[in-house]
């Protein structure tokens, strides 16, 4: 007879190899039993995955039997420990069953708390738009085509690409939310789409509107020019730079930030050609970074239109030109001119606090703040010579 395994030549009847040592008769491995029918099942999804046991059981809604996903998990010891557990409770969880605004009940008190008040109104107008029938559904029976049909209802109203993103994005997260309790295995929002016309981009300011600014700020001595010249040399959105206080600056960098998770208590540097400024408005007085008449923190709305505007109007830019540099624009002019300038990616993206990079520079690449300061350091936008600084 031949080895199963090296091929040679053994004795007729040989259990192992003389040569390798190979086990010529393989044992079967016993095949698992059947599980009893209604008492649900484990299989291993296929491809590389983190979580590849997959247990499935059948529920009953609206008079259909059918199998749903009740979670997916990196051990198959673990699927069955959780599918016994089911059956012991005589089904599924509770979450399995609860409706579209109990989940978002449930959500908003572990995020709500993290979000600016600005984010959380952006988040109630969205689920405003969330129409009756859909937000009565159990969350586990929620579909691509039901996110569809609210995108869609919203364009129809006229809604923008940015108010459409919004609903998008609750839509996001209420999936997310089903995901990490195990009963939704895939975010069924990503699968949307947006169809309605993006809203008008915003422009930055020129080199030749910044000098402007600085050279009116210098003469003028108008403190409000000043921290619109700090807006477009840190990147800092108008109610962040507003809702800092004086303790917020240290080691050169104003710390706070807002909207995403990666945009809240960030470190952002200012340039050395902005410290001056800095320093005038540390000694100006109140608590805030910024503070009112009063010494108190600035309403935004109030900000924008009185002293934005005004400061641009006085620093010589006509009407038209004042409505399409927002205070916004500051943003866009930063992270506009650090491109020009060949800031590091991830550096500009610590700082700007944006979520969307790519996944290697996202989990790989880490930024300190000492590296931050050193890239943004020498940072100006500004002929500082022909203005006279």
């Amino acid at each position: 007879m031949t080895c199963i395994k090296c091929k040679k030549e053994i004795e007729d009847g040989s259990i192992y190899c003389r040569f390798c040592g190979k086990k010529q008769t393989e044992t079967p491995k016993p095949k698992a039993l059947k599980r009893a029918n209604g008492t649900g099942t484990i299989t291993k999804l296929s491809g590389r995955r983190k979580k590849p046991w997959c247990v499935r059981v059948t529920i009953e809604s609206n008079g259909v039997r059918k199998r749903v996903v009740a979670g997916c998990y990196e051990r198959k010891t673990d699927a069955l420990i959780e599918l016994e557990r089911i059956n012991n409770l005589g089904g599924l969880p509770e979450f399995h069953n609860i409706s579209v605004t109990a989940a978002r009940d449930l959500w908003m008190e572990k995020h709500y708390d993290s979000l600016s008040e600005s984010g959380r109104t952006n988040y109630n107008t969205a689920w405003g738009h969330f129409p009756d029938h859909i937000k009565k559904m159990k969350i586990s029976e929620i579909k691509a085509y039901h996110i569809q049909s609210i995108i869609d209802a919203a364009e129809k109203k006229g809604l923008s690409c940015s108010s459409c993103q919004k609903i998008k994005q609750l839509a996001s997260q209420l999936c997310q939310w089903a995901m990490q309790n195990d009963v939704i295995d895939k975010n069924y929002a990503q699968f949307v789409e947006i169809n309605a016309p993006a809203s008008t981009p915003r422009e930055p300011f020129t080199g030749e509107e910044l000098n402007k600014i600085w050279t009116y700020y210098k003469h003028s001595g108008d403190l409000t020019a000043g921290i619109i010249l700090l807006l477009c040399h840190t990147g800092l959105r108008m109610d962040e730079l507003l809702s800092m206080k004086k303790t917020d600056y240290f080691n050169g960098c104003l710390h706070g930030g807002s909207k995403t998770e990666k945009g809240m208590n960030r470190s952002v540097p200012v340039p050395d050609v902005m410290l001056p400024i800095v320093d005038a408005i540390l000694a100006e007085e109140g608590e805030y970074f910024v503070s009112n008449a009063d010494g108190n923190k600035y309403d935004p709305k109030n900000w924008r239109n009185r002293r934005y505007y005004k400061a641009l109007e006085a620093a010589g830019f006509d009407e038209e030109l004042i409505k399409r540099r927002t205070p916004h624009s500051c943003r866009h002019t930063y992270a506009t001119l650090c491109a020009r300038q060949k800031m590091d990616d991830k550096a500009l993206q610590d700082i700007l606090g944006h979520e969307d990079i790519s996944t290697t520079k996202n989990i790989y690449t880490h930024t300190d703040e000492e590296y931050l300061k050193a890239a943004a350091k020498d940072l100006c936008f500004i002929d500082v010579k022909a203005c006279g600084w």
